[in-house]
């Protein structure tokens, strides 16, 4: 059986009220968000994957599908785009882009954000006219000057489009391959699918042959649609939302099921002890998609606030040499984050959260602030562009000595010598020798030296990290070069707005470090900050390695008051409230136990209503 896959083209979803603001020619497929909400919910029970519609050509023989809106209205914003943002899906939209931003059409600034949280922008030419009514060089400008326009003022790349209409013309395939188009969709009812080329193609790949993609309008009536298609199976009865929210719930559950049980093994979910984890897991599914926490997220909404933890973001779910798997998120999930926290909360400048801290009076509305720690380069090269399109600041705590080419993070050395060192032993000066097997097994072996190292003073700790990479044949330096950011990118992130905060020279524990010490290593970090950004660091973060030592107390508070900070936040999880400790303020940490939205919706409304 050759390999099919299902293309779903949507219009506008608008409540019946407002169906009269609808183009005629489209009220046939237009949907009620609550049609529509059951057709997402439906796409999300299926074991199919949602994928953006250019990446067709590579995913076919995969269990996928696409979602696509055409015409660029104003409901792609209002009401699809924050369903698919809430059920983690992904989709294409393709705009015209000389009808963005007049009545009824999206905007630029919207088109922008639902880029940033992951959605595909794709053009539906440049005035949407009839196809056969062009001659060929009509048809190059049509397609041609919307793809430049497009990718001008959105800074991105488009690959896919939508034909107005639906209608197609002869050799538009070739010509569309030339204007740098990977795929473009009609209208007509059907499975997308390898073709031979001589049948023409709506999907192009460059230097590979043609082949046929085809776009399934999805008619009134949920879930009919995807019941031809085969993403789900075919209903006894019209059973209720939340059958069909529950039956996806199961389905998720089981996928999930490895990242619950955190053994990386497949778990049995019907093992009792088992049970508590998923029901909890399950009951934050079903208090995010129903909407509760949205209820829960006004109370309280001007006396708490809350505060990210983010250290690094990856390109994929791969790990990465210098950071641990446990601080590390995928950027397409960070995007999805994101996404999620523009529609629900109101993300401030961590100088505006605490000034209104130390006030005591009302907070913002729903304020939460978004930190980095470390200062890995990732930052810069993944986090930046999406809090930049979405325009939100964020404050980074640099640890300064690794930067611009200086030596590694400790932690990140110890992560290198562990993974690159060979035999099946590891041995560090004044430790036990470390057992060395399997990539887990090394993993292990590496939280077990970071936290025997923690204690030590920066240069003792160095030279032993020295001696045994040199002693395994590991060159610290050639695999961890590139990892941190550089002055010239932290000054590019503090002009974008961004704060820049202290979090030591070296990574120390300042607890448990001599006064002299400590205060040695606060106060040069926060002189070369001061000096490379031309502006003062006023907040700091307390270095917290291997998260079982004591990081942060009465003394290391009163040297940063001293020293002129305002602020320290801990590693704990809390919210914030009026009159609070400045010098304690708590953060959420993100790392892939929170990655669904779901999972960080119900984190931050339990912080923030348990405080």
């Amino acid at each position: 059986m050759r390999p099919r896959a299902a293309v779903f083209a949507f219009h506008d979803v608008v409540p019946a009220s407002r169906l009269a603001d609808v183009p005629p020619a489209h009220r046939p497929y237009a949907l009620d968000p609550r049609e529509f909400r059951a057709h997402l919910l439906a796409a999300a029970d299926s074991p199919r994957r949602a994928v953006a519609v250019s990446r067709v050509p590579g995913e076919l023989g995969g269990g996928f599908f696409s979602l696509t809106f055409d015409d660029g209205a104003a409901s792609d914003y209002e009401y699809a785009f924050p369903a698919l943002v809430e059920l983690g899906l992904r989709a294409t939209f393709f705009v015209v882009p000389t009808r963005i931003d007049r009545p009824g059409q999206v905007t630029w600034a919207q088109v922008r954000e639902m880029l940033a949280a992951g959605m595909e922008i794709g053009s539906h030419s440049m005035t949407h006219p009839f196809l056969d009514a062009l001659d060929e060089q009509a048809v190059r400008r049509e397609f041609g000057d919307s793809k430049r326009l497009l990718e001008d003022r959105l800074g991105a790349p488009v690959h896919a489009a939508s034909l107005p209409h639906g209608w197609e013309r002869p050799a538009l395939a070739p010509l569309l391959a030339e204007l740098g188009y990977r795929v473009f969709c009609t209208s007509r009812v059907g499975w997308g699918g390898r073709q031979p080329a001589a049948r023409s193609g709506a999907r192009l790949v460059p230097r590979a042959d043609a082949a046929g993609l085809r776009g399934i309008r999805i008619p009134p009536g949920p879930r009919r649609a995807a019941v031809r298609a085969g993403l789900c199976p075919r209903p006894r009865d019209a059973r209720a939302r939340h059958v069909q929210l529950a039956r996806q719930l199961r389905l998720d559950g089981q996928r999930a099921a490895a990242a619950v049980s955190g053994s990386g093994r497949r778990m049995n979910d019907r093992h009792p002890s088992n049970l508590p984890r998923l029901g909890a897991w399950a009951a934050k599914r079903m208090l995010h998609y129903s909407g509760l926490l949205a209820l829960a997220r006004h109370a309280r909404s001007r006396v708490r606030a809350l505060v990210l933890r983010y250290h690094a973001l990856t390109d994929g779910p791969s790990d990465v040499l210098y950071a641990a798997p446990g601080v590390c998120l995928p950027v397409e999930a960070f995007r999805l984050q994101m996404a999620f926290v523009r529609r629900a909360y109101t993300v401030v400048p961590l100088d505006e959260l605490v000034a209104a801290v130390a006030r005591g009076g009302k907070l913002p509305p729903r304020a939460l602030a978004i930190t980095f720690d470390d200062g890995y380069a990732d930052n810069h090269r993944l986090a930046f562009p999406v809090l930049q399109g979405l325009g939100f600041p964020a404050t980074l705590y640099v640890t300064t000595g690794a930067l611009d080419g200086g030596p590694p993070l400790w932690m990140s050395a110890v992560r290198a010598l562990v993974r690159g060192a060979p035999g099946r032993e590891l041995s560090v000066a004044g430790l036990p020798a470390l057992a060395l097997g399997t990539v887990t097994e090394r993993d292990g072996a590496a939280r077990i030296l970071t936290r025997a190292l923690v204690p030590l003073a920066p240069a003792d700790r160095a030279e032993r990290l020295a001696r045994a990479a040199e002693a395994a044949g590991v060159d610290l330096e050639r695999r961890l070069a590139g990892v941190m950011l550089t002055w010239a990118e932290v000054r590019e992130l503090a002009r974008a707005g961004w704060t820049i905060g202290a979090h030591t020279v070296t990574h120390l524990n300042v607890a448990l470090a001599s006064p002299a010490e400590a205060e040695a290593e606060i106060v040069a970090s926060r002189d070369a900050i001061a000096a490379a950004v031309g502006a003062p660091a006023l907040h700091f973060a307390y270095p917290n390695t291997g998260g079982v030592h004591r990081y942060f107390g009465p003394d290391t508070a009163a040297l940063l008051r001293r020293l002129g900070f305002r602020s320290a936040v801990v590693s704990r999880a809390g919210a914030l409230r009026p009159g609070a400790d400045l010098f304690t303020l708590p953060r959420l940490g993100i790392g892939p136990r929170l990655a669904p939205v779901g999972e960080l919706a119900a984190a931050l409304e339990r912080q923030r209503l348990a405080a």
